[in-house]
């Protein structure tokens, strides 16, 4: 499985988080991981574009910073 990780801004509570679990969930990932004290957002996906989940969440008024992706099964 492949995994994204970002830097979000503007996110301040869970109702933020919910948005942006289900835009990505609907954009292809399996599961959403956001912590609030971080900002840090990881989306692991098999078959999903990164950019699109990127642009979508940036839609909805969010800014997203792309840090890194990475397989695991490469770790």
């Amino acid at each position: 499985m492949k995994v994204l990780v970002t830097k979000l801004k503007g996110i301040h509570c869970g109702s933020c988080i919910n948005t942006i679990e289900r835009i990505s969930l609907s954009k292809g990932a399996i599961k959403a991981d956001i912590d609030l004290k971080t900002l840090i957002g990881k989306f692991y996906y098999d078959d999903m574009d990164e950019q699109a989940v990127i642009e979508s969440i940036e839609d909805r008024g969010y800014q997203v910073e792309k840090l890194t992706t990475y397989d695991e099964e490469d770790l």
